[in-house]
């Protein structure tokens, strides 16, 4: 502390130094929260559609699961992974990847991996790799590949 005080002129070079370490501190973690909203928004935005498709597919098979009878005989679980990946902006068989852009960031996310239920419930569990660019005062510094999980699931109550 008392190296800040002194008058000398040596402590001003170190007072901007610790200035500039703690902006850069304040701009990466911006950027970091820039990066954990992203992932969050897609993760979000994935679920509601992926809930919606089976919430869909459901209420479609519902006349053989009205009249009493073993709905795993009547669920194309095929079919429900074939819808997913439409859903998701894969429907295209040679799409490995594709990059989404909201505003001035953009991401890419990898052909995910679906996964039907198996029986005692209807949906499907989805598992992708999202990669956002982590910017740092204009520049990419890297790329951070986070793993995205997302189940939607329609479960028997009794």
């Amino acid at each position: 502390m008392k190296m800040l005080r002194n008058k000398k002129g040596f402590s001003y070079i170190l007072t901007c130094v610790l200035v500039l370490a703690v902006v850069m501190m304040i701009a990466v973690s911006v950027q970091y929260s820039l990066v954990f909203s992203l992932v969050r928004s897609e993760k979000e935005a994935s679920r509601l559609a992926l809930d919606s498709l089976v919430t869909k597919y459901a209420v479609e098979q519902y006349d053989a699961l009205k009249q009493g009878e073993a709905y795993a005989s009547h669920i194309d679980r095929t079919e429900l992974v074939r819808r997913a990946y439409g859903t998701l902006g894969f429907a295209n068989a040679g799409i490995t990847e594709k990059t989404v852009s909201k505003g001035d960031a953009s991401y890419t996310v990898s052909l995910p991996e679906i996964t039907a239920a198996d029986s005692g419930s209807i949906g499907v569990t989805v598992r992708y790799t999202m990669t956002v660019p982590f910017r740092a005062f204009g520049r990419v510094v890297a790329e951070i590949p986070i793993p995205v999980e997302i189940s939607a699931m329609l479960n028997e109550k009794y």
